[in-house]
């Protein structure tokens, strides 16, 4: 079979490419290529007038027909229209209010929600979509994430290793658990950690011995995941803290008791929505460490 792609072209493309990753750290995935099948535009097109939101899409996110709900600074709601605010910490008081909504995506934002407050923010995301309406959530695999622990896997945890040396100490295994999961038991929180405001909220700290006792004497994962997060039901005035875990089954029955009728496990950039494939767009973060749920009305 004769390439017909030049072969000065092809050296002068992965020359770039490598140049890009040994100075970014990032890769230039070719493989997105498949995102040129995509008749996106049309699949806008169809929707209508039927909006969209990004649940906790924070401020580097920015597509015209996305709504992005968040904890924004005042700067950024006065200068991007599409911006609104919404305090995960308060969610009682945070509604939305919006109506004829086709999707919802949520990545990496539900952990900083507390247990006795993510039903009723569920609640508010199963009012405002319409029927037939889809819910994508994004969230740390907390089975996947227990695993690594117990199999010593310090890999893993390496994406969140600037956290902690930017913070001024080297974490143990226990740490990075701790990170993610229930972060205001870490030992690693200062004033540029928690916020403007800085409250103490954690009752106790958790030392690396502690951890060890907790996961030594839990009868289950689930058990463990439990412990770890006892005390742990506010978040500061970021809402940077982790404060939730989920897996398959808790976060099923959470979508199940909310009203959704139809829940189903997915995967990385496997939506049932070909608006939701358009990846990196969307799934953008740690695929290793995150679980994909869909849900529709």
């Amino acid at each position: 079979m004769k390439y017909n792609k030049s072969i000065i072209r092809t050296k002068v493309v992965k020359f770039l490419r490598k140049e890009f990753e040994k100075r970014t750290g990032y890769y230039i995935y070719p493989k997105w290529r498949a995102l040129r099948d995509l008749d996106l535009d049309k699949e806008y097109e169809l929707l209508g007038d039927e909006k969209l939101i990004n649940l906790g899409g924070g401020e580097f996110f920015d597509h015209p027909r996305w709504i992005n709900y968040d904890l924004y600074e005042p700067e950024l709601l006065e200068r991007i229209p599409n911006y609104r605010n919404y305090d995960f910490t308060d969610v009682d008081n945070a509604e939305i209010p919006e109506e004829n909504v086709a999707i919802v995506y949520t990545e990496h934002t539900l952990e900083h929600i507390p247990m006795d407050k993510i039903g009723k923010t569920i609640e508010r995301v199963y009012d405002c979509l319409k029927p037939g309406g889809i819910l994508r959530i994004i969230v740390p695999d907390a089975g996947a994430v227990i695993d690594a622990y117990d199999n010593n896997d310090w890999d893993y945890f390496k994406p969140y290793q600037s956290w902690f040396l930017n913070r001024g100490g080297e974490p143990s295994l226990e740490d990075y658990l701790l990170q993610i999961v229930a972060t205001p038991k870490t030992n690693f929180l200062n004033e540029k950690t928690l916020g403007r405001d800085g409250p103490e909220i954690s009752p106790f700290k958790l030392t690396p011995e502690d951890v060890k006792i907790l996961r030594k004497e839990a009868n289950s994962k689930e058990e463990f995941l439990d412990s770890l997060l006892k005390g742990c039901d506010k978040n500061y005035s970021t809402g940077i803290a982790h404060l939730n875990w989920f897996d398959e089954k808790k976060l099923t029955d959470i979508l199940l008791k909310a009203g959704f009728s139809d829940v189903y496990k997915s995967g990385f950039g496997q939506s049932k929505s070909l608006i939701l494939r358009q990846v990196p767009l969307f799934d953008s973060w740690l695929p290793f460490l995150s679980l994909y749920i869909e849900a529709k009305k």
